[in-house]
Formats: C-alpha cells, structure tokens, sequence
C-alpha cells in the first residue's frame, strides 16, 4: 500500500499569519469579509487557517485572492496573491496599489470584454483597500496628459462625442427608472466597441480632450452601476481607469467625480479612511476645476460622512455645515455632471446623522429625501425607503417600519439592483423576530415572490 506523502508546511504564509499579530479567528474574518464584499460567501474560522499553515489549499481557485487582501489589511503592506504561498503559478496579482497603466483604452478593452464574457478572474478579484487608499489627488496625477495611439483609423468629430454624451444621458436614465441590472451590460458594450473605436481614431486636439472626458463620464457611469450590482472589485478597477481618461482630458472636474464615487463606495463599505482620502482629495479637484455648488456639497458631504465614521464628530459637523451653505448657494437645477438635487443632499445628511447616532435626525431627514426624490428615480426611492425603514424598526416604530418596506417593495419590484435586493434580504432578517406579527407576513411573502430571502445575494456558498 502506497504511503501518502506528508505535506509541506507553508512557510511563506506562516510568516505572514505571525506577523499580522492576531488570532487565527480574526484572520478567518477579515478573509470572510472580503470574500462578502466580491459575493462570495465563506464561513472560514480558525481550523483553516492552521490547516493552511500546514501545507493544506483552500478548494475554491479565488479564496487565495482573498486571503491575500486580507492580509494587506491587516499587516498594512501588500501582499499579493504569490506571496501567500497558496499558488504556483497565479493568473494575476489583482492591483494591490493604484498605478496608472500606459495604455488605458487597451487596459479598457480588455476589462469590457471580459466582463462581457464572464470571465472567472472577475469572480476571483477582491476590492483592494490598498488601492483605494494610494489614489493620487489632482496635483500628484502621473497619467496626465495620457493619449491613445491613432494611426490608419477613421478621423471623428464633435458629433461623436455628442453621440457619447447622448448615450450616457439615456443609460444614466435607465439606470435610475430600473436599476443597472437592466442596463450594465449595454453599457458595457457600447463603451467596449464604440467608444473604444473612437478613442483609437483620429481626432483635432479639442476634440480628443473632449472625447477623453465623456468617456471619463462613461465610465464612471459604468463604474456606479457595477457598484450598484454590488461588484466591488470591478466598480474599484472602472472607477481607476476612469480617473486616468479623466487626467488625459486634463479635466479636473471630472476626476473629483471618479473620486467622489470612490469614496462612496469606501465608504459604503465601512473603509472610512479611504473614503475621507479619496473625498478629500475630490473636494481638493473639484476646487482648481471651479464646478458647481452642488457638487462641491456632494463630495463635502461624503467627506463629512468619512470623518464622522473615523470618530472625528467635529469636524465632520463642521465639514457638513461648509457643504450645506455650498448647497443652498446653488440656483441651478442639478447638473448631469453632479446629477445632486435636494432630496439626494437630504439623504447625505440622514446618512451623516445616523453614522453620529442620532436616529431621530436620520429618520426626520431620511423622509425628506423621500418626500423630495423625483418620480423617475425609482431605485434611489427604493434604498431611501429601505433605509428609513431600518432606522424607525431601530427606533422601536415597527408598524411605521412596516408601512415605509411595503413602499420600498413596490418599487423594488420593478427594478434590477444588488443593493435593492441586498436590501431586501436585510428587511428578511431585520423582520424575523416579528415575522408572526400580521404586517409582517405580507411583506415576507411580497419579498419571497420577488425571490429573495436572507441570503439572497449570496452569489457563491464555499
């Protein structure tokens, strides 16, 4: 009988897990949380980790990936997938720090595509905190000045880039009515072959810098949706090559947007140092690129809500206070480079003011943002309201709770979004220690209709 050769332990990680300086368990969470925040569902707890010391591989190709983020988070260096020891020949080391690449069209044909193709890479990357915390600001940009090659191609006009805008107009459109399971994939492809056709075309200077920017707008618009779609990893990797299109287009405004959208992800995912790095470093853009009072009341109210997560109560009213004075300054209508209106400013302000533990100011705020939303924007009504509602069941309102679900359902069932649904499985589980209680049981039976349970956005059970 053949004897099973003894595995080899695995120095290389051993060392990592020994100078992270915590418990075995903690490690197991952290790689648990940022398998959450790409869709995967892991339940490691100690027991693996001394496993994989041992020798042992995790089963599931993208777990070292994971692994590999979490210590990063932990040791506060990178460390990349071939550090672990997990691997012997990885297919990538997912961008462990922001670095502008050389060719950014390339780099977003290639992305495009294989989003387009459901590729099993995008599955395995992980949201890179590093990445979101090494952002350049405006003045330190190196991608500056960046321009596609162009040679043998078809020359375009000001009439292109007004097509580009045109579109990004009407998918920004469509995003809001029905959520960007509906429209991300179109998007994608439009950007992918048509724009990408025109970045590689020729072109008068002016109307180059000018393409660069709408192709920033684009992408960022992508970037927000995959962020919607709750695909962390690839709304961070559209998010940085928006930024690099937006510093070829020497368009200042338009990198504070990329940040400012940066930091609402950081933020939504409870990073509150990268998100006050990244909406500071929007606020600082948007300054030099002199944009609107309402998006310099955007970004400082994200900034305010940063500060606020990192502790720092004062500055964060102080923060809030400047941003709000920005917003009651501005006369226009929201603009489609801020697409900022008062029910979105009184949404930041329910967000800043539940993050400080004043529920009753969140709730009073939260509801104004929903007395305020336009008709079409259904899905941002359809977060406000799940919002509102957690906060009043929070407060112990459970029949008002109730009342404001059964809004956020009817509109959650006519869009396609992670976040709606994400939201609909935490209204499961906020509700099950009152499932027996008569308003309870319709909303229980309209989100199960609907398909969704606790765990409904658990793409992947490992």
């Amino acid at each position: 009988m053949a004897v099973k050769s003894p595995r080899e332990p695995n120095l290389a990680f051993t060392r990592l897990v020994k100078a992270c300086g915590c418990t075995y368990a903690a490690l197991a969470r952290t790689i648990n949380i940022v398998a959450r925040e790409s869709g995967v569902v892991l339940n490691y707890q100690a027991p693996s980790i001394h496993q994989w010391m041992e020798g042992g591989k995790p089963q599931y190709p993208g777990v070292p990936t994971f692994v590999a983020e979490a210590l990063t988070r932990r040791l506060g260096v990178p460390v990349s997938v071939s550090d672990t020891g997990m691997v012997d020949h990885p297919d990538h080391d997912v961008g462990l720090r922001w670095t502008p690449t050389t060719d950014a069209v390339a780099e977003l044909v290639e992305l495009g595509r294989s989003v387009m193709e459901r590729r099993a890479f995008l599955q395995h990357s992980a949201y890179s905190l590093a990445a979101a915390l090494t952002v350049p600001g405006w003045t330190e940009i190196a991608a500056r000045g960046l321009h596609a090659a162009s040679a043998n191609h078809p020359r375009i006009g000001a009439g292109d880039v007004a097509a580009v805008r045109r579109m990004t107009e009407m998918i920004s459109e469509m995003d809001h009515v029905h959520g960007s399971g509906q429209a991300r994939t179109a998007a994608t492809s439009y950007l992918t072959n048509d724009v990408a056709h025109f970045l590689r075309a020729d072109a008068p200077a002016a109307v180059r810098r000018e393409l660069y920017t709408a192709t920033a707008q684009l992408t960022y618009l992508i970037a927000w949706m995959s962020w919607d779609a709750e695909q962390q990893s690839l709304a961070q990797r559209q998010y940085t090559l928006g930024l690099q299109f937006a510093a070829a287009a020497d368009d200042q405004g338009a990198y504070a947007t990329l940040l400012r959208g940066m930091c609402v992800q950081a933020s939504d995912l409870g990073y509150y140092p990268a998100a006050e790095h990244l909406a500071a470093h929007a606020l600082q853009a948007s300054v030099g690129a002199e944009t609107s009072p309402r998006t310099a009341a955007f970004i400082g109210g994200r900034l305010a809500i940063a500060q606020a997560g990192n502790g720092d109560r004062h500055t964060a009213l102080a923060t809030w206070r400047t941003a709000d004075r920005a917003f009651q300054r501005a006369t226009s209508t929201a603009d489609s480079g801020s697409g900022f209106h008062e029910s979105a400013h009184h949404h930041t302000h329910a967000l800043l003011l539940q993050q400080m533990g004043d529920l009753a100011g969140a709730e009073v705020a939260m509801a104004r943002s929903n007395s305020t939303r336009p008709d079409l924007e259904r899905r941002s009504r359809a977060i406000t309201s799940a919002r509102l509602a957690e906060i009043r069941l929070d407060r112990g309102h459970l029949e008002e709770a109730c009342a404001t679900w059964d809004s956020f359902l009817a509109d959650a069932a006519a869009v396609r979004s992670g976040r709606v649904e994400t939201a609909g499985a935490t209204m499961l589980a906020k509700l099950r220690p009152h499932q027996h209680h008569p308003l309870v049981q319709p909303l229980r039976e309209q989100a199960h209709e609907l398909g969704w349970s606790v765990h409904s956005r658990a793409q992947r059970w490992i």
